[in-house]
């Protein structure tokens, strides 16, 4: 998902930030290793979905409205 959307990635960062969570933190709630989840953080990793969903409830901000709006429309159209 992150191909669309290359700032996505620092959105979660800086949300992560200002809510005073560590890497380590949201990489367990999450299941995923410290490294795999900075390289997410770093944008060198997709972010699908799921793992979207996951990090919009223990981050508590709906990452959906971060999601490139040519994407989200794109989805929009497809579902009419």
């Amino acid at each position: 998902m992150n191909r669309g959307n290359n700032k996505l990635h620092l959105i979660i960062k800086m949300i992560r930030e200002l809510k005073m969570m560590s890497r380590e933190q949201v990489a367990s709630e999450i299941n995923m290793s410290v490294s795999g989840y900075s390289k997410l953080e770093r944008g060198e990793t997709e972010i699908t979905v799921n793992r979207l969903i996951e990090l919009s409830e223990v981050l508590g901000v709906d990452l959906f409205q971060y999601v490139n709006k040519d994407v989200q429309s794109l989805i929009d159209n497809l579902l009419k």
